[in-house]
């Protein structure tokens, strides 16, 4: 493996119609500018235990969470395993790049002299995590113009399946939102802007603990009729 990087920032999340997702690009137009990679689809297949332990302490509320992912883009050119570690509010990420041929279930990590792989080999020493379940989306993603830790992205076509966890299958499966939906996140180091803190309440937008993972989990235990 080769290519590691590492990720420390907040995230807020908001679920908002399209409408409002063009009412507030049209409005903050003077800050924000298209990101380099600004549409885009992205593949991720989400590892967990047997018993979905990882999820399951995810939606409890609690101040510590963590995932491991698999994560590619488009045409699959560039392909990522993540691990995604959230305290007390704050997103940690740590990625290794990986090779597409080398996918099979998941990608063999060898303990190094690099911290980030490292981390990666404790994490599935300790939770032997297996692929259970792809999530896919369209997403368009715009950066500040003068706050360059600044990212703002939105998802739509959320797209979830449990089986034909191959990343190489695409954008297939089942719907999550309806299709005048739009997950939206606001990204950042440095704390959000005053301006755009005042485009939010102008537009009644309000964050939310929205979880792509979280409500895909719990439509399927509503739908199955079970229980946590």
């Amino acid at each position: 493996m080769k290519f590691t990087y590492n990720f420390e920032r907040t995230e807020e999340k908001y679920l908002i119609s399209i409408s409002q997702q063009q009412l507030l690009l049209e409005q903050c137009q003077i800050h924000l500018e298209e990101d380099e990679f600004k549409d885009f689809i992205v593949h991720n297949i989400y590892y967990d235990t047997l018993n979905d332990y990882l999820l399951r302490h995810s939606i409890s509320k609690t101040d510590f969470k963590e995932k491991l992912r698999l994560r590619g883009y488009n045409t699959l050119e560039y392909i990522f395993l993540e691990k995604k570690i959230k305290f007390e509010g704050t997103v940690y990420k740590r990625r290794v790049k990986v090779q597409l041929d080398n996918i099979t279930h998941l990608p063999i990590i060898k303990s190094s002299n690099n911290q980030i792989e490292n981390e990666m080999v404790h994490f599935v020493q300790r939770y032997h995590p297996l692929p259970k379940y792809y999530i896919g989306y369209r997403r368009v993603a715009y950066k500040g113009l003068n706050e360059k830790n600044l990212r703002l992205t939105f998802d739509t076509n959320i797209t979830y399946r449990f089986d034909n966890l191959d990343i190489r299958y695409g954008l297939h499966g089942q719907k999550l939102i309806d299709s005048d939906q739009v997950v939206m996140e606001i990204k950042t180091s440095d704390g959000i802007p005053l301006w755009l803190v005042k485009t939010l309440n102008q537009l009644k937008i309000y964050p939310t603990s929205y979880s792509k993972v979280g409500n895909i989990y719990m439509k399927e235990i509503i739908k199955k009729g079970d229980t946590l």
